[in-house]
C-alpha cells in the first residue's frame, strides 16, 4: 500500500473483470527479497520511488493459494507512470469511500492500516468511474 499525505494509491489491473480497485501486487522472483519485491513492483506498476517500507501482516488467499505480503511505503512524488499491466493507477483520498471490494485482501490492508476507511457501495461504483 503506497500513501502520500492522506492519499493512498489504488490500481485497476488490464485483466479485471469486476468494478473494484486494488493495490499494487506483485511475485517474488528468484534471489530477491520481499521487500525489495514491494519497492520493485511499485516502481514498474506506477512509477513511482517509495520510501519508509514497513512490513504489515500476512494474509492467506485460498482463491488463488496464494501467501500475501503487506507492505505500507510512502512516495514524496505523485506522478504515476503506468505500466501496461495497469488499465489505471489514481491517488485516492483516505477521507472519501474508496471504491474496493470490502471483502478483498487489498481492502483488508486499507482497514489494517486506517480502520475507519469507507468503502464505494456497489451499485454507487459506476457514479465514480465516470
Amino acid at each position: 500500500m503506497v500513501t502520500h499525505a492522506n492519499k493512498v494509491l489504488l490500481a485497476r489491473g488490464v485483466d479485471y473483470k469486476h468494478p473494484y480497485w486494488g493495490l499494487i501486487s506483485g511475485h517474488i522472483t528468484s534471489g530477491e527479497t520481499a521487500e525489495k519485491t514491494a519497492i520493485r513492483e511499485v516502481y514498474e506498476e506506477a512509477g513511482l520511488k517509495v520510501s519508509n517500507l514497513e512490513f504489515l501482516k500476512t494474509y492467506a488467499s485460498e482463491v488463488h493459494d496464494l501467501l500475501m505480503i503487506a507492505f505500507k511505503a510512502q512516495t514524496e512524488n505523485t506522478s504515476i507512470k503506468k505500466s501496461q499491466e495497469l488499465e489505471d493507477a489514481r491517488w485516492f483520498d483516505l477521507c472519501h469511500p474508496l471504491p474496493m471490494c470490502q471483502e478483498s485482501i487489498a481492502s483488508l490492508v486499507v482497514q489494517y492500516v486506517f480502520p475507519n476507511v469507507t468503502f464505494i457501495d456497489l451499485k454507487d461504483l459506476e457514479k465514480c468511474m465516470r
